[in-house]
């Protein structure tokens, strides 16, 4: 299997990815002023693998679960295996014999090996606890910085596609600005344009407030580091 197709196949698997069809992509730059000098199926696949590869893990993106609630969870895991030690620890006098009968009737071992089992839920339950109390807190709005990091990424991957795609540079035009609707992202110019067709097609991420901001810190990126991506991610 090609590189391309193993990517084919990263982006079938992406559920975050879903929302990307040829005719979505149609219908995104319907109306758009540039001229497309490269095929509605190339941009389609050029899209797919660029976010496919500006995608952060799910443990890692703005969607993570909070520190809070995996507090929370691991506090509760902690509590049902304390509760479970607990219960085995008061077993009745019948339940003890009927364990002992039972693990001696397979081997001497296994009597041993069930009661370093019932410490072994104790200390588990110590264990969740402590990693309970580790998760450090987040800063407020944390979850709306990442959010914007996901944006950043996305511009950033993205303008290499836009650049070959339409003959353009991928920056934004913010002279005279405050005589333009800034709530537009066309206001900003065909990049900026291009960029949100996208986002709102891709993940309904409509308009977002910092949208010069996000862009502006794309260019700097892109400036300082141009993303380059492995074969197969783009087409040819």
């Amino acid at each position: 299997m090609s590189a391309a197709e193993d990517i084919d196949q990263m982006i079938l698997a992406e559920p975050r990815l879903a929302a990307i069809t040829i005719d979505s992509v149609a219908a995104a730059v319907r109306d758009f002023p540039l001229p497309l000098h490269e095929s509605i199926e190339w941009l389609t696949r050029a899209i797919q693998g660029a976010l496919l590869a500006s995608l952060s893990s799910e443990e890692e993106g703005s969607q993570r679960q909070s520190n809070s609630d995996t507090q929370k969870e691991l506090a509760l895991l902690s509590q049902k295996a304390r509760t479970l030690w607990a219960a085995v620890f008061q077993r009745s006098n019948g339940a003890d014999r009927a364990i002992f009968d039972h693990a001696y009737s397979i081997s001497p071992e296994h009597c041993l090996a069930f009661s370093e089992a019932v410490a072994h839920v104790d200390w588990l339950a110590d264990f969740l606890l402590d990693a309970a109390k580790a998760q450090e807190p987040q800063r407020p709005k944390w979850r709306a910085a990442a959010e914007r990091e996901d944006r950043i990424r996305r511009a950033q991957f993205l303008s290499p596609v836009f650049e070959r795609a339409f003959s353009a540079m991928a920056t934004i035009n913010t002279w005279d600005i405050d005589a333009r609707p800034k709530h537009r992202a066309s206001s900003y110019g065909h990049w900026a344009d291009f960029y949100q067709r996208i986002a709102s097609m891709a993940f309904g991420d409509h308009a977002p407030l910092d949208l010069e901001g996000v862009l502006d810190e794309a260019r700097r990126r892109q400036k300082s580091h141009r993303v380059t991506f492995e074969p197969g991610v783009l087409p040819e």
